[in-house]
């Protein structure tokens, strides 16, 4: 279901991070840990991850202010809040900033992969784009390699074509005949880059 994706686990709990790490280690994902803020940003610049999971009430800061930051320092990556303090005002700030989603402590291994999974769904998705962008870009540079090499290709037939009617015209018949023979020749080879003489 992963392809190696690395989460970023900012979380003061050693039991709650511990929980997370066995539960997303075990379906693929690469986590990287921080129990204070300023570790995960530290963490998070060093080596931007593909999902934050951030706990709201740390000792140094709130998840949100680490976010913040890390919005700040351009990190897009999709982030989701825990908390056991749920409210409606907490659920508008994190909306404003970009949460993803919000798991609601104690929550289940189940309820955590399902929220990364749709937090990541984006990400993969737009991973996908690229790559296939890519591959259009690469696709499109050779074929005007091809045409390009098929129009140079072509150039030498075109004038030889033109060289041998001007020929023919001064030419008596069973001369021609032969002359007729070669210009068909001529002609196959160029249907061979579909355009005809």
């Amino acid at each position: 279901m992963t392809g190696g994706e690395s989460v970023l686990v900012l979380e003061d709990s050693a039991s709650i991070r511990s929980f997370v790490r066995m539960v997303l280690e075990e379906h693929g994902f690469r986590v990287v840990e921080a129990a204070a803020g300023w570790k995960a940003l530290q963490l998070a610049e060093a080596s931007p991850p593909d999902v934050l999971l951030l706990d709201w009430q740390l000792p140094d800061i709130t998840g949100l202010d680490v976010l913040r930051a890390l919005r700040a320092g351009r990190l897009a990556a999709p982030a989701i809040l825990m908390t056991a303090y749920g409210s409606e005002e907490l659920a508008i700030i994190a909306l404003r900033l970009g949460v993803r989603d919000y798991l609601q402590k104690p929550f289940e291994g189940d309820d955590l992969l399902r929220a990364i999974e749709r937090a990541l769904s984006e990400v993969r998705l737009k991973r996908e784009h690229a790559a296939l962008a890519e591959q259009l870009r690469q696709s499109d540079r050779r074929l005007v390699q091809s045409v390009q090499r098929a129009a140079k290709a072509k150039t030498p037939l075109l004038k030889l074509a033109r060289l041998m009617d001007e020929f023919e015209r001064g030419l008596p018949a069973d001369f021609k005949t032969r002359i007729d023979q070669a210009h068909r020749f001529i002609q196959e080879i160029a249907e061979v880059f579909e355009e005809p003489l």
